[in-house]
């Protein structure tokens, strides 16, 4: 039902128009659980649609090589000061670090295109993109990790410790272009 009121050429009453089926053929649909006493939750189910707009033997080949989008899982971080790894609760006050976190090769993973130009299907790896908060020091950017076409598995980060000692939160947020998503929160020891 979700595919058939957002489809743009099934537009509900009204002259609305809903969105057109993101790259991968299809949408999120937020979804808010209110229970008594709980406070609410909210969640973004994957909708799968078919192509609308396809060649009906583009849209079966669609159909066939369509896998739902996984979640990508970081691994630990790695610290590192001039080159040589150091211990995540023994950062030294003022220095330059350089932060590398990566991932599971098969967490880039491939997925059909379709191409609406060409009218044609694309195999394609998806994006990873490592976004990065601190709260103390600063980083060199807030977010890294290589497009769909660089091979890389993993995202480094700069960070200039504070210059007084004590813990810093470290937040990393990983997700791919598909919409997956997955986080990791450290405490780093400045001394």
């Amino acid at each position: 039902m979700g595919c058939r009121v957002r489809r743009p050429a099934d537009s509900p009453p009204g002259d609305f128009r809903p969105r057109d089926p993101d790259i991968t053929g299809g949408y999120f649909q937020p979804l808010r659980l209110d229970l008594a006493g709980v406070a609410p939750t909210f969640h973004l189910q994957r909708i799968a649609c078919d192509l609308a707009d396809a060649a009906s033997d583009v849209a079966t080949q669609f159909g066939f090589s369509y896998r739902p989008n996984q979640n990508p899982h970081l691994n630990p971080l790695i610290a590192r000061v001039a080159g040589a790894a150091v211990e995540l609760a023994a950062i030294p006050a003022g220095v330059r670090v350089e932060l590398t976190v990566d991932w599971p090769a098969r967490d880039a993973e491939r997925y059909a295109y379709y191409d609406r130009e060409q009218q044609v299907l694309i195999d394609k790896r998806e994006a990873m993109r490592v976004s990065w908060y601190v709260n103390a020091g600063t980083l060199d950017t807030q977010a890294s990790g290589p497009s769909e076409t660089d091979e890389p598995l993993s995202a480094s980060n700069h960070w200039i410790a504070p210059d007084s000692s004590g813990s810093v939160s470290l937040w990393l947020v990983l997700r791919d272009s598909r919409g997956g998503v997955d986080f990791a929160a450290y405490a780093l020891g400045v001394q």
